[in-house]
C-alpha cells in the first residue's frame, strides 16, 4: 500500500510537499481579474464561521498562529465587544492568496440582529462559501441568507461542519440543503471515519483519501481511492457526480459516452461554469475547530467559484460603497467594491448619490485589523479609502479625468435599509456633553445604517432605533466604552408609528424676507390610497423623496438663480423632524404622500425661508386631520420556530391564544407546494451511509422535529425564548424577523400605549 506523507499546501491533490503557501507580501501588486474572487462566509450563528475564516488566514500565511473565538484574540472579530460575547458583528474584510489567486474574504455576523451587515456583504461579493452546523443541519437564518444570495444570483458552496461532534450527519444535511434550500448538489467531498472517529475527508475529484495526521491540519496522509477500503464509495460517489454534472454539461456526457469515464480536468471545468450559472452547488465537509477540511475549501473557492465581471463600458472608475467604519488612529474608513476601471489614490472622485466631489488621502487593502497601504485598485477588487468624511453605505462613487453629466449620474443598485422595531431614549448627562454625544451618533450612523436616530421635541430626548435588542446594546455599548460619550440611556421599547386614512386639508404659508422676496409653500398630506388617486398638476421642476416609507414631492416654482436641489433639501429638513413628532398617538408618521409647492419671487436670494414655512405648514395640515383617521401601527415579526413534535400543538395554541399569532406554514403539511420537486431530489440523490439519518423526516416522512411559521406582533415576542424552552423541555428553538408595521387592535390600544 502506497502511503504519501505530506503538508497541505495550495495545490491540493496535485502537489504534497513542505511548501508553504506564499505570505500575503508576495501578493502580485496588481492580480489578473480571472485571479480574484470576492468571497463571503454566511452561517447560522454559531455554525463556525469565523473559526473557518482563521484557519484559512492561517493556512495562506497571514498570520502565524491560529485565533480562537472562545479565547478572543481571533483576527477577524476585532471590536471588543465581538471578542467579549464570541460573536461577528461586523463584517470584516480581509485579502490573503492561496493556489496563485487572490481571495478577498468576507467574514459577516450570524445573528439575526446583525442581518443587515449580511446584506450589504452580499451585494459585493461574486459567490459564497454557505458554512452548515452538521448536528443541526439547515437552520432558519441560514435559509434567509441564502434566499438573499440567490435572489442576487450569487454561486454558493457549501461546507458542512462539525463533523466530528456526536450527532452530526453528513447525507442528512445534504438533503436537508436540497429541500429547505431548494437547490441541486454535487458532493465533492465525503466525510472519512475510522470507528466513530473524524479523521479526514475523501476527494471524489481527485479520488484521493485525505487523512490529517497533525493537530494543526498542515500534514496529511494521502491513498490513491483504489488503495483504501473506501473504493466502492468512491466509484458510487464519482458515478453520481458524473450523472448530475451531465445534465448540464454536454462535454461531460459525450465523454462518458466516448470513454466510459472522465478526467479529472473535465470534470473541474464542468463544476466552475455549472456552479458560476447556479445550475449546482458543490458540498465539502470538514471539522475546522480540529483544523480538517479547510484546504479542500480554500481550493475550492478558487476553482469553482467565478472571478469578477467587467462591465462594456470599463474605462470609467465605478465603485460601491458597502461599508463605513470608524478607527480611532485611522478616521474614518470607506469599504468600497471596484466595477471598473483603475482607483488611483490622487484620483478625483465624484459621489453620484450625493453629488460630491470627494478627495482621497489613502488607499487601503485591509485585513481585519491590520491595514496595507497601496497605490491602485482595478476591477473586482475590494479598497478601503481614507480621508473623506461624506461617504456613507451604498453610495456610488465615479472618477475619472472629465467626467460627463451621464457619468456623473450613474447609480449602481442601492443597499436598501430595514425598518427598525426597538429604540431607546439617549440623552446627554450634562449641557457640555451635547457635543461629544452627536459626533458619536453620527459616527455610529455613518458606520450602521440600519441605526435610525430622530429627536423627541416634547421629551427633549433623542431616540435611537434598531434591529433588535442585542443591536442596540451593542451601539450603546460602543457609544458609551469606545466611542467615550457621557449619555443616559434609557431601556429598549418597541417602534410604534402612525397613519391615517383619507386627505388633509391643503395649507399655505408665505413669508418676505429682507430684501422684499417672497416665499410661499403649500402642504397637503395624504394616505397612499388617495393619493393614487389625487391629480398633480404637471411640472417640469419635481422630486420625490421617501422618509420613513412616507413619499414626500416637491414641486418648485422660482426662478433659475436658485437650485431645486437646495428648495429640495430645504423641504426635507423642514419636513424631516414634523413626521417624527407624528400626530394624534404621538409617534412617527408611516406610509403617507406629502406634496409640497414652493414658489419663490425673483427678489428673493436663497430659499432659506423654505424650512421653517414647510415645518409650520406640514404640522398645520395634519391637524386638519380628524382623530379618528388616525391608526397606530406596530411591528409584526415573521417568526420560524422548530420544536419536537409531541410540543408542536401546545405551541401553536401559545401562539393563536397568548400571542396572537396567525399560523403560515407546518413544514410536515402535505401541501408544500413547489417544495414537493425538490422534496423528492431530496430522497433520492446519492450520499454515503448516515446514522443521523432518523433525525431527519427524509427516512420516513416523520422526523422528531417539526418546523411552525407564524406572523406575531413583536410586543407578544418580549420574552418568548424563556416560554419555548418551558414548552418544549429546552428543546426549542426560533427565529423572527421583521415582516410589516400592521394596525393595533382597537382594544389593546391603551394596553400598547401604556406599555
Amino acid at each position: 500500500m502506497h502511503t504519501l506523507v505530506g503538508r497541505f499546501t495550495s495545490r491540493l491533490g496535485k502537489n504534497y510537499t513542505r511548501v508553504v503557501s506564499r505570505s500575503l507580501a508576495t501578493l502580485p501588486k496588481a492580480p489578473q481579474i480571472t485571479d480574484i474572487r470576492n468571497v463571503g462566509i454566511i452561517a447560522h450563528i454559531d455554525a463556525g464561521k469565523t473559526t473557518t475564516t482563521e484557519r484559512m488566514l492561517y493556512y495562506s500565511g497571514v498570520t502565524n498562529r491560529i485565533g480562537n473565538v472562545d479565547t478572543g484574540d481571533t483576527v477577524t472579530d476585532f471590536l471588543e465587544a465581538e471578542r467579549a460575547r464570541g460573536i461577528t458583528i461586523q463584517s470584516a474584510a480581509i485579502t490573503f492568496n492561496w493556489n496563485d489567486h487572490q481571495i478577498n474574504l468576507i467574514d459577516t455576523p450570524g445573528h439575526a440582529d446583525f442581518n443587515y451587515e449580511v446584506v450589504r456583504s452580499i451585494r459585493v461579493l461574486d459567490g459564497c462559501v454557505t458554512i452548515l452546523d452538521g448536528v443541526s443541519g439547515v437552520e432558519a437564518l441560514t435559509e434567509k441568507v441564502w434566499k438573499l444570495a440567490a435572489e442576487m444570483q450569487v454561486p454558493r458552496i457549501v461546507y458542512i461542519n462539525k463533523m466530528d461532534r456526536p450527532g452530526a450527519g453528513f447525507s442528512r444535511t445534504v438533503r436537508e440543503v436540497v429541500s429547505k434550500l431548494k437547490t441541486k448538489v454535487v458532493l465533492l467531498f465525503l466525510p472519512y471515519f475510522e470507528g466513530e472517529e473524524f479523521k479526514g475527508v475523501l476527494d471524489v475529484v481527485n479520488m484521493l483519501r485525505i487523512k490529517y495526521v497533525s493537530q494543526d491540519g498542515r500534514d496529511v496522509e494521502v491513498l490513491p481511492a483504489a488503495e483504501t477500503d473506501q473504493n466502492d464509495v468512491f466509484l458510487q460517489a464519482r458515478a453520481a457526480l458524473i450523472d448530475q454534472l451531465s445534465e448540464f454539461d454536454d462535454a461531460v456526457l459525450d465523454e462518458f459516452i466516448d470513454t466510459n469515464d472522465v478526467q479529472t480536468k473535465t470534470l473541474v471545468e464542468a463544476i466552475r461554469k455549472c456552479t458560476s450559472e447556479n445550475n449546482i452547488v458543490p458540498v465539502l465537509c470538514g471539522a475546522s475547530f480540529r483544523n480538517i477540511g479547510i484546504q479542500p475549501l480554500m481550493e475550492a473557492c478558487t476553482s469553482y467559484l467565478p472571478s469578477p465581471t467587467v462591465p462594456v463600458n470599463s474605462n470609467i472608475l465605478t465603485m460601491l460603497a458597502f461599508k463605513v467604519r470608524h478607527d480611532p488612529q485611522r478616521g474614518v474608513m470607506v469599504f468600497v467594491r471596484v466595477y471598473s476601471g483603475q482607483l488611483k489614490r490622487n484620483l478625483q472622485l465624484y459621489n453620484t448619490t450625493t453629488k460630491k466631489k470627494e478627495k482621497v488621502s489613502k488607499l487601503l487593502r485591509m485585513q481585519a485589523d491590520n491595514p496595507v497601504e497601496q497605490e491602485s485598485f482595478g476591477p473586482g477588487e475590494i479598497a478601503v479609502l481614507l480621508g473623506t468624511n461624506s461617504i456613507r453605505t451604498g453610495d456610488t462613487i465615479v472618477g475619472g479625468p472629465k467626467l460627463t453629466n451621464a457619468q456623473k449620474s450613474i447609480q449602481l443598485q442601492p443597499i436598501q435599509t430595514p425598518p427598525p422595531v426597538f429604540f431607546i431614549r439617549i440623552s446627554p448627562k450634562s449641557v457640555g456633553d451635547m457635543r461629544t454625544m452627536k459626533d458619536a451618533l453620527d459616527i455610529l450612523l455613518r458606520e450602521d445604517p440600519s441605526l435610525h436616530l430622530t429627536y423627541d421635541e416634547e421629551a427633549a430626548q433623542y431616540l435611537l432605533s434598531g434591529m433588535g435588542e442585542l443591536h442596540l446594546e451593542i451601539a450603546t455599548d460602543r457609544l458609551v466604552n469606545e466611542l467615550n460619550a457621557r449619555v443616559e440611556i434609557g431601556e429598549v421599547m418597541i417602534t410604534l408609528k402612525e397613519t391615517f386614512a383619507g386627505t388633509s386639508s391643503t395649507v399655505t404659508k408665505s413669508s418676505v424676507d429682507a430684501n422684499g422676496g417672497t416665499t410661499t409653500v403649500s402642504v397637503t398630506a395624504l394616505s397612499h390610497d388617495s393619493a393614487s388617486s389625487h391629480e398633480v398638476s404637471p411640472v417640469s421642476s419635481m422630486s420625490t423623496q421617501i422618509i420613513d416609507q412616507n413619499n414626500v414631492s416637491t414641486v418648485f416654482r422660482g426662478h433659475r438663480l436658485i437650485d431645486g436641489s437646495d428648495v429640495k433639501k430645504q423641504v426635507v429638513y423642514g419636513i424631516t423632524p414634523v413626521l417624527a413628532r407624528g400626530g394624534f398617538y404621538g409617534h412617527a408618521l408611516f406610509g403617507l404622500d406629502f406634496q409640497c409647492e414652493v414658489k419663490i419671487s425673483p427678489e428673493a436670494e436663497n430659499p432659506d425661508l423654505v424650512t421653517p414655512l414647510i415645518r409650520e405648514a406640514t404640522i398645520e395640515a395634519i391637524s386638519t386631520v380628524h382623530d379618528k383617521s388616525f391608526e397606530l401601527l406596530e411591528p409584526v415579526m415573521d417568526v420560524d420556530i422548530q420544536v419536537p413534535r409531541s410540543t408542536m400543538g401546545a405551541v401553536i395554541s401559545d401562539l393563536s391564544t397568548n400571542r396572537r399569532g396567525q399560523m403560515k406554514s407546518l413544514e410536515d403539511s402535505e401541501e408544500i407546494g413547489e417544495d414537493n420537486d425538490y422534496m423528492d431530489i431530496s430522497k433520492t440523490i446519492w450520499a454515503p451511509v448516515d446514522h443521523t439519518m432518523y433525525m431527519s423526516k427524509h427516512e420516513d416522512g416523520k422526523g422528531n422535529n417539526v418546523r411552525l411559521q407564524a406572523r406575531v406582533p413583536l410586543r407578544k415576542m418580549v420574552g418568548y425564548l424563556s416560554t419555548l424552552r418551558s414548552i418544549t423541555q429546552g428543546r426549542g428553538a426560533f427565529e423572527m424577523n421583521f415582516s410589516k408595521f400592521s394596525p393595533v387592535p382597537s382594544q389593546d390600544i391603551e394596553d400598547v400605549r401604556n406599555q
